[in-house]
């Protein structure tokens, strides 16, 4: 299961640009945006024979924390906007990035306030006191930004410094993406005769290293040359999405699954 989950966390965002590059050059950019249709019908199709069949539970909405869902889901769009949009308006000289970070502020404040006050809460925000899973959360803020960031500069950079065209980029990003369709299955083996814990930390030695390597690169770096740096970070990914999910969820509670999945997904998306 847990080598699943690492598949479509870390492959998918590696294959993704290869797939679209070919995509784009064969058949034109408007075919990036069908790329779901296929998985996402073979998810429905999956949801739709997996879970069990029960009789909606209506009275549950009476208890639902509507306050929470709406200062989380505010707070957070106004974040991803004030993000995305931040280094295009010049940051802190626009009014309206001065203004959604004010409300993303302001919201996340007064939903944690919330969370810790409510007897029922969307998410029990509790769980980040159990070491493990607090620890893995904020590594996976690091992760995200070093997984996603790579992912995003790259192809700017082959792109606009190299010239290269979509599928070339596509080429040179595979080399991330296709190892670790196979190391990702072999990790729940290593992880029977070495700890999770020193796997996890080889995977993030691995991460760092190949980053390393990327912050001492000059104009002069073309495709091939990134293939090692590809390749380190392919061997990292996996031993580090596999094991950190187990750390942080190995001592919770299953009353917590819930909110410990979705408080870990939240923190690594936003570290991304």
């Amino acid at each position: 299961g847990m080598a699943l989950f690492a598949i479509t966390a870390t492959f998918a965002p590696s294959i993704g640009p290869t797939l679209g590059g070919w995509l784009t050059e064969n058949f034109g950019w408007e075919y990036i945006f069908y790329i779901n249709v296929p998985p996402g019908l073979l998810m429905i199709a999956g949801l739709l024979y997996g879970l069990e069949k029960k009789a909606p539970h209506w009275e549950l909405l009476k208890s639902t924390d509507y306050a929470g869902i709406v200062t989380l889901g505010i707070g957070l769009g106004c974040l991803q906007v004030f993000l995305e949009e931040g280094h295009r308006k010049d940051w802190l000289e626009s009014q309206l990035i001065v203004s959604l970070g004010s409300v993303a502020l302001f919201s996340l404040v007064l939903f944690v306030i919330l969370q810790l006050s409510r007897p029922n809460p969307l998410i029990d925000l509790g769980i980040l006191r159990n070491r493990n899973f607090g620890l893995a959360s904020i590594s996976s803020i690091g992760l995200g930004m070093g997984l996603y960031g790579s992912i995003y500069v790259l192809p700017l950079y082959l792109a606009q410094i190299q010239g290269y065209n979509a599928m070339q980029i596509g080429e040179v990003i595979m080399w991330m993406g296709i190892p670790q369709l196979f190391l990702i299955p072999l990790v729940p083996k290593l992880m029977k005769l070495v700890s999770p814990r020193l796997l996890c930390a080889a995977g993030f030695g691995l991460f760092g290293l190949a980053s390393f390597f990327s912050g001492v690169l000059n104009p002069d770096f073309a495709g091939p040359q990134f293939n090692q740096i590809q390749l380190l970070r392919a061997l990292g990914q996996p031993m580090i999405m596999v094991t950190i999910s187990l750390i942080a969820t190995a001592y919770l509670q299953p009353q917590d699954a819930g909110s410990a999945s979705s408080l870990f997904n939240i923190l690594r998306n936003l570290g991304g």
